[in-house]
């Protein structure tokens, strides 16, 4: 320690002053203060990484957390009974394991983030072991946040499949409602149908394209009728004007 080495330095104040010319009490400050100098930095390096370990464990944490929040959200969603029952066990099933991995996981946080902050539990002897074990720790996380992202996919393509078909039978309902010429009549329900086609094959994106196209047929059907009104007026018009 500092007094030790200020100590070895004094009993050795003969020979320095031979040999470098130095006064025994202007050497012992001067190398002191080089080794207390030396000790502050090595000190302020070792909280540095104990500082840095602490953030990336407290990152850890909350993503743990988020994860399982979002594993429990996907569990709930009303959306998961309306799949397949292929694509609902295998879904279910992933769940389950990301969600045994995380609770896992917690063993870890535990130890070295008992209330979500590491402040107390990571100190100057276990921050190297903490940072070792984070390693695996943040492996295991990475992989499941990708689980759990293709699993929030399976549920918005689902819920989109539903919605795309309701938007499909609005608006064919919407088109048989009116008197049309049997050339848009039929054009309007091989649309709907191959619509309806596309999600029964889970084609999200092919569904939304049939739609849009339905959509498009609606819009001629209405054009159409403004273009015979506004003839038909300029008829009787030119009738009127003709007597």
């Amino acid at each position: 320690d500092f007094g030790t080495r200020i100590a070895e330095i004094y009993v050795d104040r003969v020979r320095l002053t031979i040999k470098f010319g130095i006064p025994p009490l202007i050497g012992v400050i001067a190398a002191g203060s080089i080794w207390l100098g030396a000790e502050r930095m090595r000190s302020a390096r070792l909280k540095s990484q104990e500082k840095s370990v602490e953030h990336a464990v407290e990152t850890a944490y909350r993503e743990n957390q988020k994860l399982l929040t979002e594993t429990q959200e996907i569990h709930s969603s009303p959306f998961l009974d309306k799949l397949p029952t292929t694509e609902k066990s295998k879904l279910q099933s992933q769940l389950s394991n990301s969600q045994a991995q995380l609770n896992s996981i917690n063993l870890f946080f535990q130890r070295y983030c008992s209330d979500g902050t590491a402040e107390d539990d990571i100190t100057s002897e276990n921050y190297q072991e903490a940072r070792n074990s984070l390693i695996t720790i943040e492996e295991s996380i990475s992989k499941i946040k990708a689980e759990v992202q293709e699993g929030r996919i399976v549920i918005q393509t689902q819920e989109d499949l539903i919605l795309t078909q309701r938007n499909l039978e609005t608006l064919i309902g919407e088109i048989r409602g009116l008197n049309l010429l049997e050339a848009f009549s039929q054009r309007a329900e091989n649309t709907y149908s191959a619509g309806i086609g596309e999600i029964k094959r889970r084609n999200l994106g092919e569904a939304k394209q049939k739609e849009q196209e339905l959509a498009g047929v609606k819009k001629d059907i209405s054009q159409f009728s403004d273009l015979t009104a506004q003839i038909e007026s300029l008829y009787e018009s030119i009738v009127d004007i003709a007597k």
